[in-house]
């Protein structure tokens, strides 16, 4: 009984060692799509930097949840469940949401992504 007991510790201690990696991972994979996209709009295409910035602040968004160690609400409902937890949040993805321009949506989709990838910028409500 001890040794399962030990052994299930030990697959949580790797889990929870994984995680960061894990959040970091994500961190660099939105990261890299917004330089691609600032790219993208220096090289006189704006067309191909929205492709890329399609969906990107609801994925951002998303992974606030997945750093708090919870499944990100369906994304119909992804803004509610922001705007209870994290009013900040919730607001800085509605501008990316709302943005007018392609220019306008990567300037939003940097600060929702430095927003969440900083603890201390995002705090939840209680």
């Amino acid at each position: 009984m001890v040794a399962f007991i030990q052994q299930q510790q030990h697959q949580i201690d790797h889990e929870r060692a994984a995680q960061p990696f894990a959040a970091n991972n994500i961190y660099s994979v939105h990261n890299a799509l917004i330089e691609r996209a600032a790219a993208l709009l220096g090289a006189g295409q704006p067309d191909r930097a929205a492709l890329l910035l399609d969906g990107l602040a609801q994925q951002i968004a998303a992974g606030w949840f997945q750093q708090q160690g919870e499944p990100a609400p369906d994304s119909l409902y992804l803004l509610v469940a922001l705007e209870e937890r994290v009013p900040a949040l919730a607001w800085q993805l509605r501008l990316a949401l709302r943005a007018p321009s392609v220019e306008t949506r990567l300037v939003h989709c940097q600060h929702l992504l430095a927003s969440v990838s900083s603890p201390s910028n995002v705090a939840a409500q209680p």
